[in-house]
């Protein structure tokens, strides 16, 4: 029996896509679709792509990961080259000399109060709009190895660590949770957080903290890879996951699995995101 074929949509460098090698994804308040790849980073307008590279003035061509903040600049996350921002008529670049915890970025993003926040390799740093503070072990972090950042509807930062599971900075306090509290794997990859659920995606499956407690989800359950890359919600409460075995959406609770047997270009997918029209 040969496999069901979707309606999927291929873009890559052939496309004019900077690379094939796609880490992040975010849109910014026009629509426009920003790509963070392993050679630069790709703006789409829906028919064509305007290429970012290190001549253009990013720190250097390995974008890991990619945010659009609330003004139309362009917060691009390097493997060891900090950050770049790209503003209406310019680049620059910010790394550890100007303030970053560390120049290995993993994660960017923007908080309730417009502060930017980014995960990195050697802690987590905030910019407040004129100097960048940080926090590491020193100041209660599980680990300096910080994966990924979101906020609740409380205003709480809630971090991901890659091997110590997560805090939840309250103000001046820092919870600690991890697999002693049941979360399902300490090396954490993604969170989501939607109308009082917060989704963990690790690398030993998900994770769902509500009402104080978690409850997990792996292959045993049902999904064909427990090593979650990515993972995020559209706007129907369809939760997608990027794995390295294609990628799925949970409806339902129902499980549907893509991958290159439904057309998909690879079964390694690394990052899912859901745009202002509901496609993903």
């Amino acid at each position: 029996m040969n496999a069901q074929t979707y309606d999927l949509q291929i873009y890559g460098s052939e496309s004019g896509l900077a690379s094939a090698e796609v880490n992040d994804i975010c849109q910014d308040q026009l629509g426009y679709i920003w790509v963070a790849t392993n050679s630069g980073v790709s703006k789409f307008d829906g028919k064509r792509f305007k290429n970012y590279n290190y001549r253009d003035g990013l720190a250097e061509n390995i974008c890991i990961s990619i945010m659009c903040d609330r003004t139309g600049q362009i917060w691009v996350g390097h493997a060891v080259g900090g950050i770049s921002v790209i503003g209406k008529d310019s680049i620059w670049t910010i790394n550890e000399s100007k303030g970053l915890a560390n120049n290995e970025v993993q994660d960017l993003f923007q908080d309730k109060n417009g502060n930017i926040w980014a995960a990195t390799f050697g802690g987590i740093s905030t910019f407040d709009g004129k100097k960048w503070t940080s926090k590491t072990v020193v100041d209660g972090l599980a680990s300096n190895n910080t994966r990924t950042i979101s906020q609740d509807s409380e205003g709480n930062i809630w971090v991901g660590t890659y091997g110590a599971g997560l805090n939840i900075i309250r103000g001046n306090e820092m919870d600690h949770l991890y697999m002693g509290n049941g979360l399902v794997n300490n090396y954490v990859t993604s969170i989501f957080i939607k109308k009082g659920r917060v989704l963990i995606g690790t690398l030993g499956g998900v994770s769902v903290w509500e009402g104080g407690r978690f409850s997990n989800t792996s292959a045993t359950e049902g999904l064909s890879n427990n090593q979650i890359n990515d993972l995020s919600v559209n706007r129907v409460g369809d939760v997608w996951l990027a794995t390295y075995n294609g990628a799925h959406r949970i409806r339902n609770a129902k499980l549907l699995s893509i991958s290159e047997e439904n057309g998909m270009p690879s079964n390694e997918v690394l990052t899912v995101f859901n745009d202002a029209e509901g496609n993903t």
